[in-house]
């Protein structure tokens, strides 16, 4: 940034600022679909939004704004929103100022005085043991039991699991999956399915062997079958699918 003109902050187009930050993390970045479009781009407009019915000046907003902001009345968690949605408000707006910051659109990074709300570290698992075995002994569509599989045997994500395709699945027993934050990792699924089924076996649940078996099956149903993992392919605009396929299913 040696050499620039200084940043004139008063007149820049914020809104298209964050329509050029969206774009850099989705065309250059490769950040997936739905992280991008349904987590920092709502949570930022939402931030202009409140700037502008605060009277909050943008380029340079007080720590205490920021974090008004995100302890903010949700409609959606009837009220006060939980420690987790808070943090990861703050942490949409720092990433966004310092994108600012690192590319000549702004002097200086307000939130770095900004303190990023701690979280509890809590059990990892979504649900217990049992409501996973419950779950998968009901009466469920191919697609949604294969579905549900890669999020139970491999402990993946839903939105990582939605966005699998055939050719993710190589010939031996790997699959390629792009983890959250766009890390692209190869799994070996079926040791890793052995390895939970014995656990679960372990812990009262009699049926995983069987369970396995049969979900093993529907993975290379899908290999041989070519189609996108034999659920309805409503594409997003980025051409993938949204894990919230799976609620609806279930």
């Amino acid at each position: 940034l040696d050499g620039r003109e200084p940043v004139q902050e008063q007149d820049q187009d914020w809104a298209a600022l964050a329509n050029e930050w969206i774009r850099h993390l989705d065309e250059d970045l490769n950040r997936p679909w739905n992280t991008v479009y349904k987590t920092y781009q709502p949570r930022l407009l939402k931030w202009l939004d409140w700037c502008e019915r605060f009277d909050i000046d943008v380029g340079d907003p007080s720590p205490s704004d920021v974090l008004a902001y995100a302890r903010r009345h949700r409609i959606k968690c009837a009220g006060s929103p939980s420690a987790s949605t808070i943090k990861n408000d703050v942490l949409a707006l720092k990433s966004w100022y310092r994108w600012l910051y690192n590319f000549g659109h702004s002097r200086s990074n307000p939130l770095l005085k900004v303190p990023t709300p701690q979280v509890a570290k809590c059990q990892p698992k979504p649900v217990s043991d049992e409501v996973w075995w419950a779950c998968w002994d009901r009466d469920l569509l191919d697609r949604t039991r294969l579905w549900l599989g890669w999020l139970y045997w491999c402990g993946l994500r839903r939105q990582e699991a939605a966005d699998l395709r055939t050719g993710d699945l190589y010939r031996g027993s790997s699959v390629e999956v792009v983890r959250k934050g766009g890390e692209v990792v190869q799994l070996p699924w079926r040791k890793l399915g052995e390895l939970i089924t014995t656990l679960q076996v372990e812990r009262g649940w009699p049926q995983a062997e069987a369970a396995f078996a049969d979900w093993v099956k529907l993975v290379e149903a899908a290999r041989r079958s070519g189609r996108e993992f034999l659920l309805p392919y409503k594409p997003l605009p980025s051409g993938k699918l949204s894990g919230n396929y799976l609620n609806k299913e279930l």
